[in-house]
């Protein structure tokens, strides 16, 4: 914006905003100006004194858009002279307005009455101002104070006047030091010092000065006062609160490393006594002889327990003093105290609770002093807080005894039976074995601990062992397996059930393992001696049953040529059916010992899994008469694995539906495609299965004792268990009583 006006004394156009202390200058001329023809706040230069007022008519006239005179000092040359500001507006061809015209004239010097009413402004501000202030001569004598400063002090200003600042300091060092800055005209920053009032009481001031100097030669110091007595109080109660916290600490820390409970509580009520200032600290224990509370003196500290008084708390004082923290003075001891000795001794008394986390009381802990007023709100929170880790501390030593009293009977226990018992740590390390193990295994206490057991393990069970126990660590599962642990004495290994239960803290985590051995040699040998028969007795029992079935057949075809009646034909029929049934009977056995030998064979080829299970439906559909097979989902792909296992493994599951819902019609078979698997699922309304049974059905030789009359080994779950395994799939069940049993199967594609 180019200047529309010029004088001798320079010329500058403005454009007023919303207010008055922002607006800039555009500044064309004006040689005593600093910083010219630059832009800039032009209010920042007003003297302090004159720009409220200044600021004041500038923003009238501007939200107006009238004309303006101002007449302020402003600081020119690194001195404040007065000038005399004209606005003039300027307006467009339009008749709007457009911008200010300003000019500025050098003033002479104020008359005296423009003068006093500057003085008289500034003294005003001064004397209402919200800190305090003073100002002092060179000698540190007080000239001159506004109200605020004597409020804060509670002083008329003739009570304050004429005294030396040192008059009211408390520190006699501080009083030193703001006497050296006075004299030397230095500046004080935020000086916290304190100070007397006019009853004697201390408050905090936060003080902070400059000197005044008029053409060069020194007035007064200034001083600016801000009471801070709150929050310095509030810094005191913080330190000293922490320094309660730290103390608390460090006793807690030598109260938590003692787990003997009569050194325990002497600890206990010598630190109370100690850090409470107390003359005599006595410990008041909860005993609980035949059942019922009684409340006796434990320990005592500062004099023997003799010399203060052997009976019983509640002799002493009310019973209503245990159930809170108690502090009395003479006059409520005098009051409430039973005993003459107590009252004659004591005249400051606290008495703080000890309970345990469940609310539980534990104790008391009783401090005295012959002097009153003793014991303050600070004493008592430091009490306690040690009464507090006292608790704790307590319960810890009470739970280690009984744990220690605990692991006494178990090691009794442990050591008196013929079993081999062992304990662990959360992360499987053994650390405890009874004299059992040692006596069968020949390895000394030191070479068992840890993992030195596996040691006496077989080493073909060796991996198997630790995997499985890295597992359960790792879940918190009970540890059960079978390996082969060598006897000391003989040199050979015998088969062994291992087992180990968790035991959890209270927060549910794994704090110990209880683990047992049980020599399992004979069951093995006898369970391997009955596989064997079967064996054998499988094999013989096919052979002749391969010609009997054989020799039906030809009566059968010999009875056709010839002819024969509905009655014999019925009876061939059944005859046959008993065959097949014994056949599978004779199958499933020799199954089973094939899986136990490891002999059982797997033809592998490819094949379409949707025509596998539609001939296993069709099968089943011709065998049955009262049921109808069901089938849902497509499972068309090429699948790789032994296609008989898998068809015998669903049609044993479909059988089953069929045989265990006998009051339904229909049973399901549904297969789907998941990601990498196929999965297979056989449903029935049958009778169901109870919870405590489903997670036992694929054992061997399990059969649920119901009422049905379902006949049957306990076998093929347990066979199609091993047949699913052995194809690196799952098979499980899910069933509720009344409603019915699905059976599942996932097969990997791959």
């Amino acid at each position: 914006m180019e200047a529309v006006n010029q004088t001798e004394n320079g010329f500058f156009l403005f454009q007023p905003g919303p207010g008055g202390d922002d607006q800039q200058f555009i500044i064309d001329r004006w040689e005593d100006y600093p910083s010219p023809a630059s832009v800039y706040s032009w209010a920042q230069h007003i003297h302090p004194c004159d720009k409220p007022r200044a600021l004041s008519i500038y923003n009238e006239r501007a939200s107006t858009q009238n004309n303006f005179e101002l007449r302020y000092r402003t600081l020119l040359n690194d001195t404040y002279k007065w000038v005399i500001d004209v606005g003039k507006v300027i307006w467009s061809e339009d008749g709007n307005f457009e911008c200010y015209q300003r000019t500025r004239i050098k003033d002479k010097e104020p008359s005296a009455d423009e003068e006093r009413q500057v003085n008289d402004e500034m003294r005003s501000f001064f004397e209402n101002a919200p800190v305090g202030m003073h100002c002092l001569n060179s000698e540190g004598l007080i000239i001159w104070a506004n109200q605020s400063q004597l409020d804060t002090l509670g002083y008329t200003y003739d009570e304050y006047l004429n005294h030396h600042i040192t008059d009211f300091l408390v520190d006699p060092d501080q009083s030193k030091e703001v006497v050296y800055l006075i004299r030397n005209n230095e500046q004080i920053r935020n000086k916290v010092i304190k100070v007397y009032t006019r009853d004697l009481q201390h408050k905090y001031l936060c003080f902070s000065s400059n000197t005044y100097f008029e053409n060069g030669v020194f007035r007064y110091t200034r001083c600016f006062f801000q009471e801070v007595t709150a929050l310095k109080t509030s810094e005191a109660k913080m330190r000293e609160s922490n320094r309660v916290l730290k103390l608390i600490n460090s006793i807690s820390n030598s109260l938590s490393s003692n787990l003997d409970l009569h050194p325990l509580i002497q600890t206990i009520t010598d630190a109370s006594t100690a850090v409470s200032g107390a003359q005599f600290g006595a410990f008041y224990i909860n005993h609980k002889p035949a059942g019922h509370e009684e409340i006796v003196l434990y320990t005592t500290s500062g004099c023997p327990a003799g010399g203060f008084v052997t009976n019983p708390l509640p002799h002493v004082l009310p019973p209503g003093s245990f159930e809170k923290i108690c502090r009395l003075n003479k006059a409520e001891i005098h009051e409430k105290a039973n005993e003459v000795c107590l009252r004659e001794m004591c005249e400051s008394m606290l008495i703080i609770p000890v309970k345990a986390r469940n609310g539980e009381l534990l104790g008391k802990i009783f401090l005295t002093h012959h002097e009153e007023n003793v014991f303050t709100e600070t004493t008592e929170m430091l009490v306690a807080g040690i009464a507090g880790h006292a608790a704790v501390a307590i319960d810890n030593c009470r739970l280690f005894e009984e744990k220690k009293s605990n692991e006494q009977r178990f090691r009794v226990l442990a050591e008196s039976i013929p079993q081999m018992v062992w304990t662990a740590s959360s992360d499987g390390n053994l650390d405890y074995c009874n004299k059992r193990w040692l006596e069968y295994s020949g390895l000394t206490i030191k070479k068992s601990l840890g993992s030195g057991w596996l040691n006496a393990v077989h080493r073909a069970d060796v991996l198997k062992g630790i995997r499985k126990w890295k597992e359960c660590i790792e879940n918190g599962t009970p540890y059960e397996t079978e390996f082969r642990i060598k006897d000391g004495s003989s040199g050979k290994f015998r088969w062994h059930l291992v087992r180990a239960l968790p035991i959890n803290d209270i927060h549910g985590n794994v704090a110990k393992w209880f683990g047992t051995c049980t020599d399992i040699e004979d069951q093995k040998k006898n369970v391997q001696a009955k596989d064997d028969f079967i064996s054998i007795a499988s094999h013989e029992l096919k052979t002749p049953l391969t010609s009997l079935k054989a020799y039906v057949q030809l009566m059968e075809r010999s009875l056709q040529e010839d002819g024969y009646n509905d009655t014999v034909s019925l009876y061939m029929n059944k005859t046959n059916s008993h065959i097949n049934r014994l056949t599978g009977l004779i199958s499933d056995l020799l199954d089973i010992s094939r899986l136990q030998s490891g002999k059982m064979q797997f033809n592998m080829t490819k094949f379409n899994f949707n025509t596998l299970l539609n001939d296993v439906a069709d099968s089943v559909q011709q065998s049955s008469t009262t049921h109808k097979v069901e089938k849902k989902g497509n499972a068309d792909i090429e699948f790789y694995g032994d296609k008989q296992r898998i068809e015998q493994v669903i049609t044993n599951y479909l059988t089953n539906a069929i045989k265990y819902s006998p009051s339904a019609n229909t049973v399901h078979l549904e297969a789907v495609i998941e990601k990498k698997h196929v999965k297979i699922m056989v449903r029935d309304k049958g009778i169901g299965i109870a919870p405590d049974k489903l997670d036992k059905i694929f054992d061997r030789y399990f059969r649920i004792n119901d009422n049905t009359k379902v006949s049957g080994l306990g076998i093929g779950l347990y066979i199609s268990k091993e047949i699913i395994k052995k194809h690196g799939g799952k098979t499980w069940a899910e069933s509720r009583i009344g409603e019915g049993t699905s059976f599942y199967i996932t097969l990997p594609l791959v």
